[in-house]
């Protein structure tokens, strides 16, 4: 059997116990292909994690040889960079405003050079 690799964002989750916090079976799809398996009771995988799998076809099952997680959700994500990430768009944003308002003053007002735009950028 050919070992084929496919990497992608997990869709379709399904996680179920089995043999009382034994086992995990998991079943997900991957860019269209379907995938499912038993792994050991200490398996994370959520919906939206970004994975590398390499698996070997036989017939109509995909039978898995290695799963490894790139990247978690972005829902794992800690407070911190949830806060940075809101602060820079916040920041971008404004910067993105202030030069739209100064080129739409410019342009009313009938000042409009392009010295003014290399005065703001000696700012900057």
């Amino acid at each position: 059997m050919k070992k084929l690799t496919k990497t992608g964002r997990v869709s379709a989750l399904n996680l179920r116990t089995i043999k009382r916090d034994e086992f995990i079976g998991a079943s997900f799809e991957l860019d269209g292909i379907k995938f499912s398996g038993v792994f050991s009771a200490d398996f994370s995988l959520e919906q939206g994690d970004l994975v590398r799998v390499e698996y070997e076809r036989d017939g109509f099952i995909n039978r898995i040889t290695l799963l490894e997680t790139l990247a978690k959700n972005s829902e794992n994500k800690s407070m911190t960079a949830k806060i940075m990430n809101i602060a820079v768009f916040i920041s971008l944003t404004l910067l993105a405003l202030c030069i739209a308002g100064g080129v739409i003053f410019s342009l009313i007002t009938g000042r409009f050079e392009i010295r003014d735009f290399t005065d703001i950028i000696r700012l900057i």
